[in-house]
């Protein structure tokens, strides 16, 4: 078992020098609100009808780090943007108890300032999530989308974010100076690309979301500190070596 050691301590090493702090952390904001107008056609949410009124509940996640994202910052905005498989941002929308969730294909979260007029300017921030499945027919030019997104976003004059970094995004309502505004659908499209033009279209969810609120939490994985690393695999290295000491032991026995 002795010669197992400089590998088992060089191993602890080697982890002791690459877990210096690192931390995985899922960043959860959640809009709540109701449903200024739209129809659920099909009943996506369990029950067709007017959507009026409805009460939801849309939840987008962000894990950090995020590998294989984008990350774009300059003086008027940041933004983290990705496709499948690298989507940072997910989305999950709650009407009548059910909930469908969104982020599949893309997902992004953009703060940014813009100039809307010769003599405004406006701060806002964006979280987009969408799902895209995409069939083609035999002759490889009908294109059938199934699709679904969810768009919710905050508004207000300058100085009521804290910065424009996507990171800094605080909790908000009414009171703080911003307006919400969203909207969620989901369609089947048929488009005939030799011709470029939409051949059907199909809405079966069609949602323009009021929020009132938006809840910012973080909360940070149990990740072992390095010393508990090290001593795993020590631990795990003299289990092996034992287990092969007590083989070897029985093949000895089983000889004789």
């Amino acid at each position: 078992m002795r010669k197992n050691l400089p590998i088992c301590a060089a191993a602890a090493a080697a982890l002791l020098s690459l877990a210096g702090g690192a931390r995985a952390a899922t960043i959860t904001y959640t809009y709540e609100g109701v449903f200024q107008s739209g129809l659920d056609a099909a009943g996506i949410f369990g029950t067709a009808g007017d959507l009026t009124g409805v009460g939801f509940t849309a939840v987008f996640t962000r894990n950090h780090p995020a590998p294989g994202a984008t990350i774009i910052a300059d003086a008027t905005r940041s933004l983290i943007e990705g496709d499948a498989p690298h989507v940072p941002i997910h989305g999950a929308l709650t009407v009548n108890g059910v909930t469908r969730t969104f982020g599949a294909s893309y997902g992004s979260l953009e703060v940014r300032r813009d100039f809307c007029a010769p003599d405004c300017t406006q701060e806002a921030f964006v979280h987009f999530a969408a799902n895209s499945d995409v069939a083609y027919d035999a002759g490889g030019t009908i294109r059938t989308t199934e699709g679904s997104a969810m768009i919710l976003a905050g508004f207000g004059e300058p100085g009521f974010l804290p910065s424009l970094d996507f990171r800094t995004l605080p909790s908000l309502g009414l009171g703080d100076g911003v307006s919400f505004l969203g909207r969620a659908v989901f369609f089947t499209e048929v488009f005939d690309e030799a011709a470029d033009q939409i051949l059907s279209e199909d809405v079966a969810f069609e949602g323009f979301m009021a929020p009132v609120s938006l809840r910012v939490s973080t909360s940070v994985a149990a990740v072992p500190e390095p010393g508990a690393w090290a001593l795993m695999i020590v631990g795990f290295a003299t289990a092996g070596a034992v287990l092969r000491r007590r083989g070897a032991s029985a093949a000895v026995t089983l000889a004789t």
